[in-house]
């Protein structure tokens, strides 16, 4: 039985106007409440999750873009930026 079918099934069980049906209705107020929070905790992690996975593979990307332009550079074009560096 899931959380939420518990739920209704206590929700049934205390309908009376006791002071203990009272305070259960409230508990389970609290539950339903507490659920609620912990389904959207868990699509903000999963958005969090994905948003990351996506950031990481244009890392990845980029980071290869920059090892193929670095091993296709000419020694003449090394030596060019070596000399605009020493040249600042």
């Amino acid at each position: 039985m899931t959380d939420a079918e518990t739920l209704d099934r206590a929700r049934l069980l205390f309908t009376g106007e006791t002071q203990g049906d009272r305070l259960a209705r409230e508990v389970i107020q609290i539950a339903e409440r507490a659920a609620k929070k912990a389904a959207l905790w868990e699509e903000i992690a999963d958005q969090r999750e994905n948003e990351l996975a996506t950031l990481r593979a244009q890392r990845d990307e980029l980071w290869e873009q920059s090892q193929t332009e670095a091993d296709s550079a000419s020694p003449y074009s090394y030596a060019v930026a070596e000399k605009a560096k020493t040249q600042k």
